[in-house]
């Protein structure tokens, strides 16, 4: 566990960080930190992913409007 205030490493049963004096209720655990790493990692490639998709919708649609306008002065041809 580490003390949320100082960072420091602490036993399960320290009721305060004998460091900085900090009561251990708000103790970051390993397992929290990674969890709450992966989730902003995964909530990032995911605002990426959907941002991506929506510039590549908006090239799509670029795309269809310019070989409707080219079938459209091949028919007139």
């Amino acid at each position: 566990m580490f003390c949320s205030f100082c960072g420091k490493v602490l036993s399960k049963e320290f009721n305060y960080c004998p460091f900085c004096g900090t009561t251990c209720k708000d103790v970051l655990t390993f397992e929290n930190i990674v969890k709450e790493s992966f989730d902003s990692v995964e909530k990032v490639n995911l605002t990426q992913g959907l941002h991506r998709l929506e510039r590549l919708e908006s090239h799509l649609v670029e795309l269809e409007e310019e070989l409707t306008a080219f079938l459209s002065i091949q028919e007139t041809e």
